[in-house]
């Protein structure tokens, strides 16, 4: 079962302690012998009013600030229902084909399937090879979690993704994924990700299909990097910001690479040079597991020419260069990121030294030829 809670009385109650998000979901919960709550998941506590928790946090959050369950609900949607706590626009997920994208409310016709607590009990009986047991953590098996965890609480399944993700495309063993993401070693939750894999598996092809080739879709191909980069006529470039010093200083370098390529037209050496720097740079940036991707689109104009009685056509390249870390659910693969925001701004556009070029003109129907004034 899933309510929804008042976010401005628990930051009160939280800011009232001195204590930070972080220090709530994790000192102070450790401190009182509860689950540690991710401090992504009380951010979304805190701030977005339609956030649904799990009664179980719910009542942990209410031990940890030593107040009654009642203190941080949502007042205007608190009932009693058989002697327990529903929420009456609570999600609910049909069962066989695990939508949550409806909501409906409760009546005694239909038989109501509360959501359970994502908590699995530890189980000691794994063998060494399940404990060693290799996984290769995509994007594609995260989009399988809610279907290998029908019973789990949405928000679960979300602070879940978002611990997998931080160990996308790297093979990692179970034990090691366990302890990484904060997890005791489970059976429930070893074949849990075994159900993961074997769905993503079998949805690769179709998975694919949802992903045509398009200006939505950006690729890391090194070679194909360089070849667009030589030919376009202006550029966009769009950085995240890194945590660590080390990524920071190697995405400044990138860029300024980057805009020292498209300064002025240079010799051959020296874009060699600053092609060879850029090589460099994209491996230590996957070594940060970060990843450099970009595509390339063409503008067109038309003009037409009254003297000559045709229609002149220039185009141009421009190449949209996207620097992610592999944890954003964008990543898709570490060769594919999908960017659905299409968007461009004044402060990252570029223009290049390069021209537009004139391609070949349209003619009039009766024309085939034409003296081209170039």
């Amino acid at each position: 079962m899933s309510l929804k809670v008042n976010g401005r009385k628990i930051r009160g109650l939280r800011n009232k302690r001195g204590w930070t998000q972080e220090e709530l979901g994790s000192n102070k919960m450790d401190a009182k012998g509860l689950k540690q709550i991710s401090t992504r998941t009380i951010q979304k506590i805190e701030n977005d009013q339609t956030f649904l928790c799990s009664k179980k946090m719910i009542k942990n959050l209410a031990n940890v600030f030593d107040v009654d369950m009642n203190e941080i609900l949502n007042n205007k949607t608190e009932v009693l229902l058989n002697n327990s706590l529903w929420d009456p626009v609570e999600k609910q997920s049909d069962v066989d084909k695990r939508e949550f994208n409806n909501w409906i409310k409760p009546d005694e016709e239909k038989k109501l399937f509360l959501r359970m607590d994502f908590e699995m009990e530890e189980n000691a009986n794994l063998s060494e090879e399940q404990l060693n047991r290799i996984f290769t953590i995509d994007e594609n098996m995260i989009g399988q979690s809610q279907d290998a965890f029908p019973d789990a609480g949405m928000e679960d399944i979300w602070d879940y993704n978002d611990r997998l993700r931080e160990f996308k495309f790297i093979p990692i063993s179970y034990s090691d994924l366990a302890n990484g993401i904060g997890e005791k070693e489970s059976s429930t939750i070893f074949h849990g990700l075994i159900k993961m894999e074997e769905s993503a598996g079998q949805n690769h092809g179709d998975y694919l299909k949802l992903l045509p080739d398009s200006k939505e879709n950006l690729s890391s191909n090194i070679k194909h990097f360089f070849e667009s980069l030589s030919k376009a006529n202006s550029y966009y470039i769009e950085p995240f910001i890194p945590k660590d010093e080390s990524s920071t200083e190697i995405i400044l370098k990138i860029i300024q690479n980057i805009e020292e390529y498209f300064k002025a037209e240079m010799a051959f050496s020296e874009e060699f040079m600053i092609k060879s720097k850029l090589v460099s740079l994209i491996e230590q940036l996957e070594e940060n597991n970060i990843g450099l991707f970009f595509n390339m689109s063409i503008s067109r104009s038309e003009q037409f020419d009254d003297v000559h009685g045709y229609m002149r056509c220039w185009e141009a390249n421009y190449i949209k260069i996207i620097i992610k870390e592999w944890s954003s659910p964008s990543v898709l693969t570490k060769q594919l990121l999908h960017d659905s925001k299409n968007r461009i701004s004044i402060s990252t556009y570029k223009e290049g030294w390069r021209g537009w070029t004139e391609v070949d003109p349209i003619l009039p129907d009766d024309q085939e030829t034409v003296d081209l004034p170039f």
